[in-house]
């Protein structure tokens, strides 16, 4: 039997802050070579905060060749981000955040 393992590698960094409304990050990681990641957040009614994520990815050479390699990172992506969303209203859902 064999087994799959995967690992990345990322270098973090927060290029603006703004807490509680905003951040940007612009990073590299083992499979791409450059990442964005803006969040905002905005009211949207009482009680309620809107979540808003932009990304901007450059895949590394090497997986960029692979046959649908784009298309292939942009559904991982989507689907990483739908799950952090959902986990994002189950932790906040009926609490008040100051």
């Amino acid at each position: 039997m064999s087994h799959l393992v995967i690992v990345e590698y990322d270098a973090l960094t927060i290029a603006e802050l703004a807490p509680g409304r905003r951040f940007l990050e612009k990073s590299s990681m083992l499979t791409m070579r450059r990442w964005e990641h803006e969040r905002t957040l905005t009211p949207a009614g009482p009680g309620r905060t809107r979540v808003h994520d932009r990304l901007t990815m450059e895949l590394r050479v090497p997986l960029s060749r692979l046959p649908y390699g784009n298309e292939l990172a942009r559904q991982i992506v989507t689907r990483l981000f739908a799950h952090r969303h959902r986990r994002l209203a189950r932790g906040f859902v009926g609490r008040r955040v100051a």
